[in-house]
């Protein structure tokens, strides 16, 4: 089931009144409103969700026909917007022609439209009490949308949507969680990479220097800190001073630690600059 449907199946679903009822209708009429035509054509393509407009009307003792999958309404009958039942004429606006993404989707967007401008308008401005839209033109209708996932949660809450609100929270936080799982997978694995250069580049630069006897430009400390890296080549920076304390008694920080890598760097490029210009 797409998520549309589910909470499109929740709202038709729900008990109401008989002025809660002509609320909802007036939301659905609302909606497609060409105009000034006398009668205002409901189409659904869902045989559940037309069925339960039919049911709908039925109770509420609405006049209306069926021309083939079609619902004609006289437009007299369709009661203005209410801000005591504004909940209602949104639910009614988005059954019919709302639509939302599905909860397995990577961004959310929702959406409602409008053949007639003038009606998008007033849906844009009434409903900023309690939901912000943003609208665009799209080829013959007007579209009211929202991007924003808080501002989706707020909607899905008024229009009474509840379970739909819920699986809707459950599916962003999940998301996250994946999400974040894999940005620490993916640091994790950049970080072993950059550990892996790191002392490829350091078994380069500390050999060399044994090559080219260069070791008394070093104090015996960083020597044997050298050695120690080179024995323990898995461990980071911290992990090797933490160790270093622990194992040899040699309290050196991490910025220290560092710095003797870069000048074991220095001594060997300023060797071969110096070899390169003989």
């Amino acid at each position: 089931m797409n998520f549309t449907f589910e909470i499109k199946k929740e709202i038709i679903s729900r008990q109401m009144n008989r002025d809660e009822i002509r609320a909802f209708i007036g939301g659905i009429l609302f909606s497609n409103q060409l105009g000034d035509e006398k009668k205002i054509k409901v189409k659904l393509m869902n045989t559940e969700l037309f069925e339960g407009i039919l049911a709908i009307l039925q109770k509420s003792n609405y006049q209306f026909f069926l021309e083939k999958n079609s619902i004609f309404v006289d437009s007299s009958q369709m009661n203005h917007i209410s801000a005591k039942y504004a909940n209602l004429y949104l639910a009614g606006i988005f059954l019919s022609t709302g639509s939302i993404s599905n909860l397995d989707s990577s961004s959310y967007h929702l959406e409602i439209s409008f053949k007639n401008e003038n009606n998008c308008n007033q849906i844009l401005d009434f409903a900023k009490k309690h939901v912000v839209f943003n609208k665009i033109k799209n080829k013959n209708s007007y579209v009211l949308y929202i991007k924003k996932n808080e501002i989706i949660q707020d909607f899905l809450q008024i229009i009474g949507a509840q379970k739909s609100y819920f699986n809707f929270i459950d599916s962003i936080i999940e998301r996250d969680f994946k999400n974040q799982i894999t940005r620490i997978f993916n640091l994790d694995v950049h970080n072993q990479n950059r550990l892996v250069n790191s002392n490829v580049q350091f078994k380069e630069n500390y050999q060399y220097i044994f090559d080219n006897q260069l070791l008394h430009k070093f104090s015996a400390i960083q020597l044997e800190f050298y050695e120690f890296k080179k024995n323990n080549e898995f461990l980071s920076l911290s992990q090797l001073s933490e160790e270093l304390l622990k194992q040899k008694k040699i309290k050196k920080t991490k910025s220290c630690l560092n710095h003797w890598l870069i000048k074991l760097k220095n001594v060997r490029e300023e060797h071969e600059n110096y070899q390169n210009k003989k």
